[in-house]
């Protein structure tokens, strides 16, 4: 995971009215030195991105909180 990591990061978020709806973009940024470098992660980050944008967009057309202890088990 990118926390364990010496990097640099931020992600940015633009909302875009499209009418009746709303076109979000995510991009997420990140700038360091990783052996065989970042391309291996990218899938799995972009994979985070996408479940928490699903997230809040179910909230935001619903009011419901999709959050479950499934979602993301807590490894201990």
């Amino acid at each position: 995971t990118l926390q364990v990591l010496g990097v640099a990061d931020h992600p940015t978020f633009s909302l875009e009215d499209q009418g009746a709806a709303t076109l979000t973009t995510a991009t997420y940024e990140v700038g360091g030195h990783e052996n065989g470098g970042f391309d291996s992660m990218a899938a799995a980050v972009g994979h985070v991105l996408d479940a928490q944008l699903g997230r809040l967009k179910t909230y935001v057309e619903t009011g419901a909180t999709p959050w479950t202890s499934k979602s993301f088990p807590i490894l201990v």
